[in-house]
């Protein structure tokens, strides 16, 4: 029971110990008396009474205010021309009203520091003084530490003072305060409230200057929202209804295209959007819903053992998570009984279906309950667990499975013993899949969640040229001759067969980047573009049909970009009619000429404790597995790994060490450097590889093709468009 209820019930039985004796008013002393709910609705009003009271000791604060927040407000004259109040989360709220209520006034720098402290900002005053000769310098004299200095200076100059704002405030958003759908993640902003109180307070006399160094507000801040799809640029598909949790923390099904939120099945606590991927179910008889004993062999063991299918809706409906199940019909409240009470030995089932992968990593799991003793097996004694709950509960046992060997259910009943079983699954893996894996007679695979963003193709045309009118900048290679007419635009052709190929330079601006390539062609020939280098070295090719759009990464160090036609006889043309490349990039509003990038994640994985492997949380790519940085981590140790690949070749791994596996990561990379840092991880990690990924213009999300299939749950996400210093990337991590 909550705080909440336990209250509620005082009442409710401070209200029954009032009343008169008898045996009418039993029912309203007993706790699950036919009356007591009749008090307890009464009691309610009397609680809210108690909660307001408590409420508005709060409310009397200003720094922990909510409803009363705008009577504070109007108390010191809020908003006005320097702050104002709507459309502004409540932090920043709450610390205005404290600056208006602690503010003493004051001319010295130290006061004008504390005033910008209070707003949120750490700031450091240049002042300047009278030239004194002989004692000041030609070229300038300064004295004084940091935050204040000092600089002589002569003539009008004398009267002006600097405030620099080193890094921009950051108001994070507080569980418990913040309103939720409303309030972002953080919200970074200029100094606009701290430049109109410098104005408004600073001495007559003197030209004030404000300078920043710091960052930009976030390209792109999405906060997880229950109910709500992740807003674009998110893409999210699932052809398939498929379970998830409803705000009880409850299994339901989940309809095709829609993203699951989670919510802890204990305490209902909203975590994030649930990210699954594909899961396959090897056994092969109706483990939901079952009417017969179709797919389940046996019993073995003991000629008294008695297998049937038999209703356990009363059980099952014990179960917390289960219930919401039952209720949508995808539990009929049927299950298998394995009865070996009159048994003098171990009795057993087999599930027919086996996971058709020798020798791998397999988790067999069953919800089940027992009145005397079971075990979950892998047939053929290659491993078990026991059980002796009397409740249902998920028991699962991993095992890694000898060479050539098959993973398959055995369910076993001990001597005098029966086992109620449902939802059996069999599964290559390390762990059981997170939701339940439905089959009805035959093994089931189901469809990942797919969770990108991006590519999409921005305003900026690099190069759109008809050859049929220009074909300036081309030339010819090896032995071939370029020339152009009206009708057939580009041509090109050799005396001697085999390629014929025609070059154009690649500026620097192109490298690195990702590009739609469209042209079209008046004859056959299969064509492709090379990525030249210097000295002529090949850095890759990519063949495109004539009339289609193909994507292509320019990697960086292409100095050339070759259009080619293989095995052309000799003498004979090749046209060309145009071409156009149009940057992709992952959203609007990504800066891929940036100085650099910066990404933050706050994402979680509910099998923290439960499973050591490494699992896959980000990927940025460019929609290939030739250039792309992979994030993961280690459930168990919380470790954060990114491994880079540049032109198909793995380059560098980095990473911060252990921490919370429920953290918040920070992942930036530019042209030569990529750094990680997380929360409780004690230093930023640094890694300078020979070769960076090009071309990114796709992110996805909790998906991998290396690994085994993990759930990710993902909460904030944050992009950057541009490398941000040691001290933001600290405080960005501290949640």
């Amino acid at each position: 029971m909550t705080d909440y209820d336990d209250r509620l019930e005082a009442y409710a039985e401070t209200a029954a110990a009032a009343l008169p004796p008898g045996a009418f008013w039993q029912g309203f002393r007993d706790y699950d008396g036919t009356g007591r709910d009749l008090l307890r609705a009464k009691a309610q009003t009397w609680l809210d009474v108690d909660l307001a009271a408590e409420r508005l000791i709060a409310e009397s604060q200003p720094g922990r205010a909510s409803e009363m927040l705008a009577d504070h407000e109007t108390q010191v004259g809020l908003p006005d021309s320097c702050f104002q109040t709507l459309n502004v989360n409540i932090e920043t709220r709450r610390n205005t009203v404290l600056t208006r209520y602690r503010a003493q006034g004051g001319q010295s720098p130290k006061y004008f520091i504390d005033l910008a402290k209070s707003l949120g900002y750490d700031v450091i005053i240049t002042e300047s003084r009278p030239f004194v000769c002989g004692l000041s310098k030609i070229s300038g004299d300064s004295a004084g530490a940091a935050p204040v200095a000092r600089i002589d200076s002569i003539g009008a100059d004398r009267f002006s003072w600097r405030v620099v704002v080193p890094e921009p405030r950051v108001t994070w958003f507080r569980c418990g305060s913040g309103v939720l759908g409303q309030d972002t993640l953080a919200t970074i902003i200029r100094a606009g409230d701290l430049e109109c109180l410098l104005a408004r307070y600073q001495p007559a006399h003197q030209v004030l200057a404000v300078s920043y160094q710091g960052l930009r507000e976030p390209v792109l801040s999405v906060w997880a929202v229950p109910g709500l799809p992740l807003p674009a640029p998110f893409v999210f598909s699932r052809p398939e209804k498929s379970i998830g949790f409803n705000t009880a923390g409850q299994y339901t099904m989940v309809e095709s295209g829609i993203l699951r939120d989670h919510f802890d099945p204990e305490t209902y606590e909203y975590k994030g959007k649930l990210i699954l991927p594909s899961f396959r179910n090897s056994c092969l008889n109706y483990n939901a819903a079952p009417t017969d004993l179709t797919g389940i062999q046996g019993p073995y063991g003991d000629e008294n053992a008695v297998l049937s299918v038999v209703n356990d809706t009363e059980e099952l409906g014990k179960v917390h998570v289960l219930k919401q199940l039952l209720r949508e019909g995808t539990l009929n409240g049927d299950v298998f009984k394995l009865d070996n009470s009159l048994g003098t030995k171990s009795t057993y089932v087999t599930v027919a279906g086996n996971t058709s992968s020798p020798g791998s990593i397999s988790t067999i799991s069953t919800w089940c309950r027992t009145d005397n003793g079971g075990v979950i097996d892998m047939a053929g004694g290659f491993g078990g667990k026991t059980f002796a709950n009397t409740s249902y509960a998920r028991i699962h046992k991993t095992v890694d499975m000898p060479d050539g060997v098959l993973a398959q259910l055995a369910v076993v009943a001990d001597p005098g013993a029966t086992v109620w079983f449902i939802l059996n699954q069999c599964e290559v893996g390390a762990s059981p899949s997170f939701v339940p894996v439905i089959t009805q007679g035959v093994a089931y695979v189901t469809a990942s969640d797919v969770l990108t963003i991006g590519p999409v193709e921005t305003g900026n045309t690099v190069f759109d040229v008809d050859f049929t009118k220009s074909i300036s900048g081309f030339y010819p290679k090896n032995d071939c001759l370029v020339s152009q007419d009206e009708t057939h635009g580009l041509i090109v052709s050799s005396p001697t067969t085999g390629a014929v190929i025609a070059g154009i330079d690649v500026p620097v601006s192109w490298q690195g980047k990702r590009f739609r390539l469209l042209f079209h062609a008046d004859n056959g020939y299969l064509r492709s573009f090379y990525f030249i280098a210097a000295g002529g070295v090949s850095l890759g090719v990519r063949q495109i049909n004539p009339g289609y759009a193909g994507d292509i990464t320019i990697p960086y160090g292409t100095l050339q970009l070759h259009l080619r036609a293989d095995g052309v006889p000799s003498n004979t043309s090749v046209y060309w009619k145009d071409l156009k490349l149009t940057e992709l990039v992952p959203f609007e509003g990504w800066d891929s000429s940036a100085d650099g990038h910066t990404i933050l994640l706050d994402t979680e994985n509910p099998l923290a404790g439960q499973y050591a492997g490494a699992t896959s949380v980000f990927e940025i790519s460019d929609s290939t597995t030739e250039n792309l940085y992979r994030m993961y981590q280690y459930p168990n140790s919380g470790s954060l790994t990114v491994l880079p690949r540049a032109g198909g070749d793995q380059v560098a791994v980095t990473s911060p060490g252990t921490g919370d596996s429920d953290y918040l990561s920070i992942f930036e990379f530019n042209g030569d450097t990529l750094r990680l840092n997380k929360t409780d991880a004690a230093n930023i990690v640094s890694s300078t590889p020979a070769k960076m990924p090009a071309g990114l213009c796709q992110m996805r999300f909790g998906y991998n093709s290396y690994l085994y299939g993990c759930p990710l749950i993902l909460k904030r996400f944050a992009v950057f468009d541009r490398y941000l210093p040691d001290s933001v990337v600290q405080a960005l991590v501290r949640k």
